[in-house]
């Protein structure tokens, strides 16, 4: 089968003319066309197409130059002439490139069609040309117009050895590759990984984690793209990668590293297994700055020692995690001693952490105990507390993050402390965040926690921009503390705060819709910014419950947050309020996702915004002076540019919390 990419020209008799193609499928037009004159010949050049076979010349005195008969077939090179005609002509070129189809069945170690499966895969002579595709439940796959030649094809099911071919594609051809993969082997771990020792993890292979795996100081592990490792239900298994240690998860899209219960796909319970727990030697705020390492003796779960009271060590690595989704983790020990998805102690920002997902964790999906780690592209997904959480003096920064809390016993979607013991500890908890969706569970009936969307307490400072906050339980954002509002609130130059970018806390052009049960999404028409009951919550404490303003002059938009005009219900009895300002970069708004209240992937779970949303109007955006360091300036508000934008693809999953 042939592909073909088109570039357009015009000729007059004494005319030159040079115009670039647009890109088709993989392949790109031909660019660079030149037509010029010389005594009675018309001459054509263009750029030669990579992979192309031939060109077609088409020549009509049309602009809307006929595809259906080439004025010249299977051109071999890219220049032509012929003899001048006295005429105006329109040209077309396009390129000719071989292609063929693979198609074939997936089925599992039973025989059985298995569904699901990624293949996927990249031409060996050309590695930027890759292909994906997904069996359907009858296990086929078909992936048409693949350019000739030779492909390294994998095929990725979790809870399986991945499985990697060459694969050659023929011109008009239909190339089979029909897999069925063989019974293999669990491999056992547990125990250390000793210093100097640079241990490796095969996707050839699925690990069961019998205990914890520790990664000591001076140690390495690395785990191959597409491995699964799995925790040992009912005994605790977890990864430890302990300060001075690393571990280099480098998944791909189709290629996610997984770590996931043991117990069969319809059995899977959150707290199953451990999880992650990265430690390292940046900074923590417990001991307020003094004392010496570590700071945290012993973590939860006993998985500590991590963090310094200095800065010494903010810049530390201790890995890379990229593409990779934990599942059902968790672990249980008490009420007060839970481990989480992700748990980060004092971890420094030359760690890289990018595309990672936490689903159904028993406590919470990510938490940040002090450091300066960055990250971007994070998932969260229905937790058995809190979805996305800091303390301890975290600075870091992140962007492009969903947090779906939507389980049964799901309490906030973000819970940020500077430090529980100490609420003006120093370094204080300064996170810049961008570019979070965030969806509550304002429409299901919790058995469990029944928290506000965003808890922002014990002194914490933040710094909020391009946020969407819906489907909020009790309300968007609920600001706890007279430590946490007298910190936002520095700088005040009478009623309204001058924002400084390196403190004090902000939220800015962020957009909140359908928060709290009393949420009446009524903008008070005589202010210029007023927003609806429901989305803002502060304790009685930090208000004048006479004039219903914060006592602290906590501020939003860069004004002073108090309650529309005309107001006059007593905060103690009524606990929803808004803000109004003269900037009004933070509206209430539809954000009109796709499908936000699904809990699945199957039920048709989808965070972006449909064409037309508030969300993808750059002009709500935050401009790009606005932003702090380490913030990348994106015209959108969201974790998602459109509709068409699923950077979640491939590797992320959305189980129940409780499959069984």
């Amino acid at each position: 089968m042939i592909t073909r990419n088109r570039v357009w020209s015009m000729l007059f008799l004494v005319f030159l003319c040079t115009l670039t193609g647009t890109t088709f499928g993989q392949v790109s037009a031909p660019e660079g066309l030149v037509v010029w004159t010389d005594g009675t010949n018309i001459s054509l050049k263009w750029n030669a197409v990579p992979g192309a076979a031939t060109y077609n010349i088409y020549k009509d005195t049309n602009p809307n130059v006929s595809l259906s008969f080439p004025h010249v077939s299977e051109w071999p090179g890219n220049a032509y002439s012929e003899a001048a005609a006295g005429t105006k002509y329109f040209y077309a070129v396009t390129a000719n490139i071989p292609t063929g189809y693979l198609s074939g069945t997936i089925t599992d170690t039973n025989g059985t069609a298995a569904a699901g499966v990624w293949v996927s895969g990249y031409l060996q002579s050309d590695t930027t040309i890759t292909f994906h595709a997904q069996t359907l439940t009858n296990g086929t796959y078909s992936i048409s117009d693949l350019r000739v030649g030779t492909y390294t094809v994998y095929v990725y099911l979790q809870y399986r050895p991945v499985l990697e071919y060459d694969v050659t594609i023929l011109d008009g051809a239909t190339t089979t590759l029909n897999v069925q993969w063989q019974a293999f082997a669990w491999v056992s771990k547990s125990g250390h990984i000793s210093g100097g020792v640079n241990e490796v993890w095969t996707n050839d292979n699925v690990y069961q984690l019998t205990s914890y795996v520790w990664v000591d100081s001076g140690a390495t592990l690395t785990i191959e793209k597409g491995t699964t490792f799995v925790g040992n239900y009912p005994t605790l298994g977890m990864i430890v990668i302990s300060t001075g240690g690393q571990c280099f998860m480098n998944g791909e899209q189709y290629l996610p590293i997984v770590g996931c219960s043991n117990r069969p796909i319809g059995q899977r319970r959150s707290g199953d297994w451990g999880g992650v727990t990265i430690l390292g030697h940046a900074h923590n705020n417990r001991t307020n700055g003094s004392g010496s390492y570590p700071v945290v003796p012993n973590g939860e779960g006993d998985t500590g020692p991590g963090g310094r009271p200095d800065t010494l060590y903010d810049n530390e690595s201790s890995g890379v995690y990229r593409y990779v989704r934990l599942e059902h983790s968790g672990f249980r020990f008490t009420t007060t001693n839970e481990l989480n998805g992700f748990a980060m102690y004092g971890v420094g920002r030359g760690t890289v952490m990018q595309y990672v997902q936490s689903a159904c964790s028993k406590d919470d999906q990510i938490e940040f105990f002090g450091g300066t780690l960055n990250c971007d592209h994070i998932v969260c997904h229905s937790t058995g507390d809190d979805g996305f959480d800091w303390t301890d003096g975290w600075t870091g920064a992140a962007q492009f993050v969903v947090v779906q809390n939507r389980g049964p016993e799901s309490d906030h979607c973000i819970e940020a402390d500077n430090y529980e013991n100490g609420y003006d500890y120093l370094p204080r908890s300064n996170p810049r965040l961008a570019n979070f969706t965030i969806i509550h569970a304002k429409d299901l009936t919790p058995t469990g926690n029944t928290g506000c969307t965003m808890l922002l307490r014990r002194g914490t400072l933040f710094n909020i921009h391009n946020f969407v906050v819906t489907l909020g339980r009790l309300g968007g954002v609920d600001l706890d503390d007279s430590s946490t509002a007298w910190q936002a609130s520095q700088n005040v130059d009478g009623n309204y705060w001058t924002r400084t970018l390196n403190g004090n806390s902000v939220i800015d052009n962020s957009l909140f819709w359908n928060d709290g049960p009393t949420a009446t999404e009524t903008i008070d028409p005589s202010t210029p910014a007023g927003i609806g009951d429901g989305h803002f919550w502060v304790e009685d404490a930090e208000w004048d419950t006479i004039n219903c303003r914060s006592t602290r002059k906590m501020c939003v938009n860069n004004t002073h947050m108090c309650a529309p005009t005309g107001w006059t219900q007593n905060i103690a009895n009524y606990r929803g309020c808004g803000f109004t300002g003269f900037n009004t970069t933070t509206r209430i708004a539809d954000p009109m996702l796709i499908n936000p209240t699904a809990n699945t992937s199957a039920a048709g779970y989808d965070p972006r915004p449909q064409a037309g949303s508030p969300c993808l109007n750059a002009a709500n955006a935050a401009p790009a002076g606005s932003l702090p360091p380490g913030i990348q300036y994106v015209p959108y508000i969201g974790a998602f540019s459109g509709p068409n934008d699923n950077w979640m693809e491939g590797w992320t999953a959305f189980p129940l919390f409780y499959e069984d």
